[in-house]
């Protein structure tokens, strides 16, 4: 019982005090809602100022196209996707559509619109880096959107995949060496000479160490060792690690 009546008594004081200051309970109500929104709305524009000073690929930037006309306002927000950057522009691609709310906007973004043939123009529009931070503050620039992996409010607005990078970026196997390969296997070393030559020719850096080998050696032909150093320089210069050695023994030998 005792807890009951502290309950209630609690409960009386604090609806006296409510009923008593009402209109300052109500206007402090006001003013911390209006406070959260603001705080929300300038950590919201901090969030932009962030990203504008380090834009990055892919980032969404929402342009008010209807600012700054000369005429009377009329909201025309369009969708600017940054495609490229240098050290003093960006360059973005610019939706076809032109909207008149920001909800039609979110709506296309959440809805992967961003991802379909056409959604954006084909010509490239560039902008100076310096002066986004100004569009922003006259609210030319809306609003800006970074991706998370591959999403902006739950919707694709980037590939998934970016095309890989060959893992192989060396030279190409060069079938003129491949076969003379073959002919050096089958003890045909004159032929396999004159393929290693034609191929060390096209600046091959296997063929080289393999013509150079054959000189140094004297196989399929005179040894030749001027030649040799030459070739298996050449090919040592390309990062061939096996003419980095041969030569490396011959010129212990010979004069490089």
């Amino acid at each position: 019982m005792e807890i009951k009546s502290v309950f209630f008594s609690f409960y009386d004081t604090i609806f006296n005090f409510i009923s008593k200051y009402k209109v300052a309970v109500s206007a402090l109500i006001v003013v911390t809602i209006a406070f959260y929104f603001y705080n929300q709305h300038q950590q919201q524009i901090a969030s932009y100022q962030t990203y504008l000073a380090s834009p990055q690929i892919d980032d969404l930037i929402i342009f008010d196209a209807g600012k700054n006309t000369g005429q009377v306002y009329d909201p025309a927000f369009q969708i600017l996707q940054i495609t490229e950057l240098t050290d003093d522009n960006i360059e973005v691609k610019e939706s076809a559509y032109t909207y008149r709310t920001m909800r039609n906007i979110t709506r296309d973004i959440r809805v992967s619109m961003l991802m379909t043939d056409h959604y954006f123009k084909p010509q490239r529009l560039t902008l100076e880096k310096d002066n986004l931070l100004d569009l922003l503050d006259d609210e030319t620039i809306v609003s800006v959107y970074r991706p998370v992996g591959i999403h902006v409010l739950g919707g694709v607005v980037r590939q998934r995949f970016k095309k890989p990078k060959p893992l192989y970026n060396g030279p190409k196997i060069s079938a003129q060496n491949q076969e003379a390969i073959h002919a050096y296997s089958q003890g045909n070393f004159e032929e396999a000479k004159t393929g290693f030559a034609a191929a060390a020719k096209t600046g091959n850096p296997w063929a080289q160490y393999n013509y150079g080998t054959m000189l140094r050696d004297g196989e399929g032909g005179a040894k030749d060792i001027k030649k040799a150093i030459h070739w298996l320089k050449l090919a040592a210069e390309q990062g061939n690690h096996k003419a980095q050695t041969a030569l490396a023994k011959l010129c212990q030998d010979h004069p490089c």
